[in-house]
């Protein structure tokens, strides 16, 4: 009889160690996310102040995200040329991440938030990032 009463405890442990295995690569996998979002924050906020080429986030934005963010440069830079003073010349300079808010979604999709602090105002910056066959790419950038 005592034989038959350990079973079930031991099929318990293992679940416990199952769970347990699941909660800490989640845990991981959301750290990864975040870790992932703030440096295409920072790299996406460096393009937007003419510091980095547009071209070196090509690999980790999808086809939609990456014509969007050329064509926010092309806008940017526009309206920097055509104005003489202003705040439009120190957009996106000097920026800092404060916060990064990261949400699962379902598996292998995320969809993070992030509050920037420029110069003089607070933005707020929105992705999602998904996994396809082992590659984290932000399918979706919003710059607010």
């Amino acid at each position: 009889m005592a034989p038959a009463a350990s079973q079930p405890l031991l099929r318990s442990a293992e679940a416990d160690v199952v769970s347990l295995h699941r909660t800490t690569a989640a845990a991981e996998e959301a750290t990864l996310v975040r870790v992932m979002a703030g440096r295409m924050c920072q790299a996406t906020l460096e393009v937007l102040a003419g510091i980095r080429p547009v071209t070196q986030l090509s690999r980790w934005l999808d086809q939609r995200s990456f014509e969007a963010l050329q064509m926010r440069v092309l806008l940017t830079r526009a309206a920097q040329q055509s104005a003489a003073t202003g705040n439009v010349l120190t957009l996106h300079h000097r920026a800092v991440i404060q916060s990064i808010h990261c949400c699962p979604v379902a598996a292998g999709v995320y969809e993070v938030a992030l509050i920037i602090k420029e110069q003089a105002r607070h933005r707020a910056i929105a992705m999602r990032l998904e996994q396809t066959r082992g590659v984290w790419k932000v399918t979706a950038l919003e710059i607010g």
